[in-house]
């Protein structure tokens, strides 16, 4: 068995560090967070804003609430779906790059 000796000041040093990043980053993560979501709703406004005659029209002429937001709602889901996609395609390709790196040394 062999024994590991280390400086216990350091160590809580590190601690205490290692605490404080993650509050931070925690907070940057909390108003990236409510940015998103204000600008997820100031698009869907934007959207809704910018189709409103139309939307009037489908009124008039007796559409649903679910006709006249079937549109926007598969809009929204391919754009989510194609988002994420492509999310995912960066991500695989960032760490296969970094698992070739790794194996390369």
């Amino acid at each position: 068995m062999k024994e590991v000796k280390y400086q216990q000041s350091l160590v809580d040093q590190m601690n205490a560090n290692l605490t404080s990043i993650t509050l931070v980053i925690l907070a940057f993560t909390g108003i990236f967070v409510v940015v998103s979501v204000a600008l997820i709703n100031n698009t869907i406004r934007l959207a809704i804003y910018s189709q409103r005659f139309l939307i009037k029209s489908m009124q008039l002429v007796g559409a649903t609430k679910g006709f006249i937001r079937k549109p926007f709602l598969l809009y929204g889901i391919w754009h989510g779906l194609l988002g994420g996609l492509i999310a995912v395609i960066i991500l695989v390709g960032t760490l296969y790059r970094q698992i070739l790196k790794y194996l390369t040394w």
